[in-house]
């Protein structure tokens, strides 16, 4: 790694990727937020992760603020702009104290939610730009499913295949075709339908852009749409977290180029698996401490692991999550346990794999006590 550091730097890519990273600065974006409460009542988030592009009409970044609306009710968390167009709380920070936390109007489950942009103009603040994200509220007793999107739920990496294809595409309906149609992978939604009603939380973990979360959500609500609209109310593909890097599109295509020249010389981890090791880290230490869950009767909060990489099977190993439950895809689609002393689970799709779900993922613990709420699991 230090090689191609050095490598980089010798040729000037350093200066070219600043350059093309700020070329990208044209789109706003924000991270979903996963809420855990535990078992003493106490909530914990994830990052508040909102970047600014330049299709905010801001005349001024000093005068500017982004206020966070859940469920149509303005809060009292608010954000300010820094130099960079990168939104910080009170102080710098982005992770919001569990005090502000406990005022906000939350429900169990998912929370709709918007980082409203707004301008002070005339001594009133107008709002120029809306984002909308998805907060949601989990327990700490919850069991976790952890889910990549590219080469996961979609077919293929969506940075080898142009700005404007697969996820990045800029017209919605052409989207939901191209992506539902011949790049979805067979058989994905009856498995997050399957997971949703035995009790679990999916989490997606994607290495793309901040800016283009909103795209990866776009291409998950329409499989959602879609999976309802051919099979009804019986088939609900769970509402669930898109949690993204904290980056632009350009510097995560830059740090994509870095991944390949990694893998070419049989380098270390890579820029994608190091962020998902990172997230994953952090969101242990958001539910209850181990000591108390022995207490409650509860293991770890992760209960396996879906992606198409060693390297980021690896790193939900890592985070705890059991080895025989981290299953890595090929690109043929081919589902394989990560743990070579389980060698005989692995099927050729997600369609043969799912006549084996209720022996890899049985009822959650809270399913088996008779709690499923799961009215409140769902984006209704």
């Amino acid at each position: 790694m230090n090689f191609l550091n050095n490598l980089s730097s010798n040729l000037g890519l350093d200066s070219i990727g600043s350059q093309i990273t700020s070329c990208f600065r044209l789109h706003s974006g924000a991270c979903d937020v996963l809420i855990v409460r535990r078992s003493d009542g106490s909530l914990h988030s994830t990052s508040l992760l909102v970047h600014l592009g330049r299709d905010v009409p801001l005349s001024s970044l000093e005068d500017a603020r982004v206020v966070l609306s859940i469920n149509d009710k303005e809060t009292d968390l608010v954000m300010f702009v820094d130099k960079e167009s990168k939104c910080v709380l009170e102080g710098g920070g982005v992770l919001p104290p569990t005090e502000l936390l406990a005022s906000l109007p939350l429900k169990a489950g998912f929370n709709s939610a918007t980082f409203l942009v707004q301008e002070l103009a005339a001594r009133k603040w107008h709002t120029k730009k809306e984002i909308p994200v998805g907060v949601f509220v989990w327990e700490s007793s919850d069991r976790l499913v952890v889910m990549d999107v590219e080469g996961t739920v979609v077919r293929g990496d969506v940075w080898s295949k142009g700005a404007d294809i697969l996820l990045l595409a800029n017209d919605k309906h052409q989207t939901a075709a191209g992506v539902g149609l011949e790049n979805m992978r067979d058989g994905v939604a009856p498995l997050l339908t399957y997971l949703d009603r035995a009790g679990y939380r999916v989490l997606f973990l994607t290495a793309a852009p901040l800016t283009r979360a909103g795209r990866v959500r776009e291409t998950l609500n329409w499989i959602r749409a879609s999976e309802r609209a051919s099979f009804g109310r019986g088939a609900e593909v769970p509402a669930s977290p898109v949690l993204t890097t904290s980056e632009r599109m350009g510097t995560v295509l830059m740090r994509k180029l870095a991944d390949k020249a990694v893998a070419s010389v049989g380098g270390g981890a890579t820029n994608q698996a190091t962020f998902k090791a990172a997230t994953l880290a952090h969101i242990l230490t958001m539910f209850d401490e181990p000591s108390r869950r022995e207490d409650t009767g509860s293991s770890g909060p992760f209960a396996g692991g879906l992606c198409d990489k060693p390297d980021d099977a690896k790193a939900y190993v890592d985070a705890g999550i059991p080895a025989e439950n981290v299953f890595v895809l090929d690109a043929e689609g081919r589902v394989a346990s990560f743990s070579p002393e389980h060698d005989d689970l692995v099927w050729a799709s997600y369609v043969e794999m799912y006549g084996s779900l209720q022996k890899v993922f049985p009822k959650a613990p809270r399913l088996q006590r008779g709690d499923s709420s799961l009215e409140t699991r769902r984006e209704l």
